[in-house]
């Protein structure tokens, strides 16, 4: 196994493209998130406290997304609400 110094680990990117979410990093290059919605991804939004957590919409649901831990938490929309 490489060794990887810790400022390769902290130099990391999300990238959000109409559909898709993706983690790249030194170590990792992943889909991280992928709507299947035909409208696509409205809005991704990371954590302003540098962690691995961010927020993706699409015109039905919010995910909350840790990428680190790879939990998801969904919330659906209606009628410009949000439902549990």
């Amino acid at each position: 196994m490489s060794s990887v110094s810790q400022s390769q680990l902290e130099n990391s990117l999300f990238i959000a493209t109409a559909n898709t979410v993706h983690y790249r990093s030194p170590v990792v290059d992943t889909t991280v998130f992928e709507c299947d919605n035909t409208n696509g991804i409205v809005n991704v939004r990371a954590s302003k406290d540098n962690s691995s957590l961010f927020a993706v919409a699409d015109s039905q649901v919010v995910i909350l997304c840790d990428a680190a831990r790879g939990k998801d938490k969904k919330y659906k929309l209606k009628d410009g609400q949000v439902k549990q």
